[in-house]
């Protein structure tokens, strides 16, 4: 809290009744898709099963509410003042209950997945035991044991405490497991090596790949953590730490008058860093990862430097790094207001990174990023109903994902054009999830994305109605 804080403002600080009871079905149900959405993820190891797709349909639904628990928080101010208010402290024992039993199924997932590798489930489990006792901390105020240092120390650094065994735990992950046998895994640090020796990663032989699948900054992005520590997969981490990071600032210093809803957001984002399948996404070299970290800092611009261009830079780059992303571009219109300008922009950025790769060899560049994805078969073992109705001898044709996600994109865009970046958040949640779940291949990975972005249109959400300054009114006008 700054130290020249002004008496009115220090009259703001609350530590009970700041919520409005409308703001009550956004706030339970966006904790709770996102709960489910993890159990979803976890069930079936980011695969395929009855109860995964149960849990992934009934947080897809609550995501779809969420639209309507959005106008509801918008009641007018008059009316608020009439309607209770409620504790704080209701919200944060929900979600530290659910964080608790997200860790009881981390915990699981170790001794499952992990087991056949020397001492790693019992450090999971010490570690686990520690952050099970900090998150029961959010339970209580910070305590001032007179004469026990170590505790308050603990509860006052708490959050950042919880990060960084996660960080430990994930860069234990990566030594613990084999990268040699992991097909992503092989093409990232082949492709990094052919790239290093002056060949291109599109024309040259990975194993069981042919050639670098992705967009160039998913293989430039991680490339400096390859030379330095021989594994891109230390750069996953570090860009899933920069996205976290950045989030956490901007709710922080937008909040810095509200003690517990800072506490509702590490909560928050501890459902996200916690989930039990995180580990399974950074062994496996999947870019997510870089994507959480280039969506967080491109839409902290978007935020604080709504006018650009720093944000459209941030933004083209972070689409530069998987083909889905290009979806994110449809509800664009809700921060850009069809501003052609900005969108040359973006599209000059794009253009840019990619044009020396296109140079280099045009047609396999296209045949890798473009023809490959139109060629591939469905994924009978992928999270989602194309999938179910494989089973049930029910084909979903291949255009059916594209254009009911295009439709999605376009119908909630305009619907939710009013709420400015959470808006956008909320439309880019159900495009893509739409996109996944009618399309031919979507595994942990693909959810693991979108659990983040569900976080970080909570915190939007409670930047916009309970930020210390007019800046979140004004970017949602």
């Amino acid at each position: 809290m700054p130290k020249d804080m002004s008496p009115p403002v220090k009259a703001l600080i609350d530590d009970k009744a700041i919520l409005s009871w409308y703001h009550l079905p956004y706030l339970l149900g966006a904790i709770l898709a996102s709960f489910l959405l993890v159990l979803a993820i976890q069930y079936g190891s980011g695969y395929y099963n009855y109860i995964s797709i149960l849990f992934l349909m009934i947080s897809v639904s609550l995501s779809v509410l969420l639209v309507p628990a959005l106008f509801l928080a918008q009641v007018p101010s008059t009316a608020k003042k009439k309607s209770r208010s409620f504790s704080t402290g209701t919200i944060i024992l929900f979600t530290t209950i659910m964080l608790i039993l997200e860790l009881g199924l981390g915990l699981q997932d170790v001794y499952i997945h992990y087991n056949q590798i020397p001492l790693f489930p019992p450090f999971a489990k010490g570690m686990g035991w520690v952050v099970v006792f900090l998150v029961v901390t959010y339970l209580l105020e910070v305590p001032d044991f007179s004469g026990y240092r170590i505790f308050t120390t603990l509860t006052r650094h708490r959050f950042a405490l919880m990060i960084l065994l996660s960080v430990i735990l994930k860069i234990v992950t990566v030594f613990a497991s084999y990268i040699n046998k992991i097909d992503v895994g092989i093409m990232m640090q082949e492709s990094s090596a052919y790239l290093l020796s002056g060949s291109n990663p599109y024309t040259s032989e990975t194993a069981g790949y042919g050639g670098f699948n992705y967009l160039p900054l998913h293989l430039l992005l991680p490339l400096p953590f390859y030379i330095i520590f021989g594994d891109t997969r230390f750069g996953s981490i570090v860009w899933e730490l920069i996205g976290i990071s950045v989030i956490y600032k901007l709710a922080k210093v937008e909040l810095f008058t509200f003690p517990k809803l800072i506490r509702l957001v590490e909560l928050v984002i501890l459902i996200f860093v916690y989930q039990p399948r995180s580990l399974f996404v950074i062994e496996q070299a999947w870019g997510e990862p870089l994507v959480v970290g280039a969506a967080a800092v491109s839409l902290y611009f978007f935020y604080y430097k709504p006018a650009g261009p720093i944000a459209d830079i941030l933004f083209a780059a972070m689409l530069v790094i998987k083909q889905y992303l290009v979806f994110m571009c449809l509800p664009l219109f809700i921060l850009y207001n069809f501003n052609w300008k900005r969108y040359t922009m973006v599209a000059l950025a794009v253009v840019l990174i990619i044009l020396p790769f296109i140079i280099w060899n045009p047609v396999e560049f296209f045949n890798r990023n473009v023809l490959h994805f139109f060629r591939l078969p469905i994924q009978t073992n992928s999270l989602g109903l194309t999938a179910y109705f494989w089973e049930q001898g029910i084909l979903i044709p291949r255009w059916i994902s594209p254009v009911a996600a295009g439709i999605v994109a376009l119908g909630f865009g305009s619907l939710l054009k009013r709420f400015g970046i959470l808006g956008y958040l909320h439309t880019v949640i159900l495009t893509l999830l739409c996109l996944f779940i009618f399309g031919q291949q979507a595994f942990a990975n693909y959810y693991y994305l979108l659990s983040f972005f569900q976080v970080m249109a909570f915190i939007f959400f409670i930047v916009h109605y309970y930020a210390h300054s007019n800046k979140s009114q004004a970017n949602y006008a």
